[in-house]
């Protein structure tokens, strides 16, 4: 994130440097992966630099989140089991914060009761803050600093000056709890309709800005309202130069309390959608509903065209991508410049003759790099 539709203006930030970008085009390869199915769900990822100089975004995909924290050696409540828990971090001021809590953020959440999922989620997300100021945790950000490929950035080795949004899933069999913190968004397809579960967490809607204010900041108006000037969302973690340390963690100028929403699944929900900013500041959440919706086809065929290799979702969501990416920036005011990271969860409609997920598909996991801008459909939307 970051530049002039970004979400910071720090002057060793970077930004849209129009000298920079005529001698430089986006980076439009993807990383994408498949996994599943597990129970009745499979997911998919597909994450591009795109107009960026570095990559900050970062991800999860986790079918049960017993089974993965497990295996660090850590005892688990056996209630985590059947929770899977999906994600997207956008990060800011440089990558380090977003990977830090990609790798710590579960491990955070399972270690609490399962009793409760909403809170255990809230819990965590504030001791990400905690972690990332302990003697460990600035180690671990001085060797992901230590990491960054830029030759531009000044690279930061505590989390003041750098963050990430986190927009967080957990999905059971009856429920989808969603944690956000930031601007990026999770969305529910039900039957076609497009639901948010989450908020965008920005400066200007009245009851941030009443805690930005209230804790002694200030928000700049503008095509763009920032938080002191300079932060475009109202809730990160890390950000630590603006979490007064006497104040409890819901009263920060930007707080890294998530909003917590929890909606009971339905026979009728057919996908949910998790990405980052760089999505939503070009497609509203019903137009991307309805692009990777269309792109999927029937839903009764999904599972043996999965099976088949006919059907790979990560496709459909590098083709979103290449979507939103700007063909030329100077000409969308930097919108289609950032980052893009999807993540998709896909419901798999009840097995009725064929038997059981599992015994269906020959494979749980692929990885692979998809090729340069996939050839794109015609286009069906027009950004917002």
């Amino acid at each position: 994130m970051g530049g002039r539709a970004g979400v910071c203006l720090r002057g060793d930030d970077e930004g849209f440097d129009d000298d920079t970008l005529e001698h430089r085009s986006p980076v439009t390869q993807k990383n994408c992966s498949d996994g599943g199915p597990r129970g009745s769900l499979c997911w998919s990822v597909s994450e591009m630099q795109g107009w960026r100089e570095t990559m900050e975004d970062a991800h999860l995909t986790i079918p049960s989140l017993r089974e993965a924290v497990q295996e660090t050696g850590t005892s688990v409540d056996s209630g985590w089991s059947n929770v899977g828990l999906f994600g997207v971090f956008d990060g800011h001021g440089g990558f380090q914060v977003a990977k830090f809590c990609e790798r710590h953020l579960p491990q955070a959440i399972a270690s609490r009761s399962s009793t409760n999922i909403g809170t255990a989620m809230s819990e965590a997300f504030v001791e990400m803050d905690q972690l990332l100021k302990e003697p460990s945790g600035l180690k671990e950000l001085k060797r992901l600093s230590s990491l960054a490929k830029s030759t531009r950035r000044i690279k930061r080795q505590s989390a003041e000056g750098m963050g990430t949004t986190a927009v967080v899933c957990c999905v059971t069999a009856s429920t989808l709890v969603v944690a956000n913190c930031g601007d990026s968004r999770a969305v529910l397809c039900r039957a076609g309709r497009a639901i948010e579960l989450s908020q965008d967490h920005k400066p200007h809607v009245p009851e941030e800005r009443a805690r930005i204010e209230e804790a002694g900041g200030w928000v700049q108006n503008g095509s763009v309202p920032r938080v002191n000037g300079d932060l475009s969302l109202s809730r990160a973690l890390g950000d630590l130069e603006y979490k007064d340390e006497k104040l409890p963690p819901e009263h920060h100028i930007v707080t890294a309390v998530p909003e917590v929403r929890s909606v009971a699944r339905s026979c009728k929900d057919e996908f949910l959608l998790l990405c980052c900013d760089g999505v939503w500041d070009v497609l509203s959440s019903q137009a991307a509903v309805d692009f990777v919706r269309h792109q999927l086809g029937d839903s009764s065929s999904w599972a043996w065209r999965i099976a088949g290799g006919k059907l790979k979702a990560s496709e459909i969501l590098s083709q979103m991508l290449d979507h939103c990416l700007s063909p030329d920036l100077s000409t969308t005011a930097g919108l289609g410049g950032d980052n893009m990271t999807a993540v998709l969860v896909l419901f798999l409609p009840a097995v009725t003759s064929i038997g059981t997920y599992q015994g269906y598909f020959p494979a749980t996991k692929i990885m692979h790099w998809c090729s340069e801008p996939l050839p794109l459909r015609p286009r069906l939307l027009e950004a917002n």
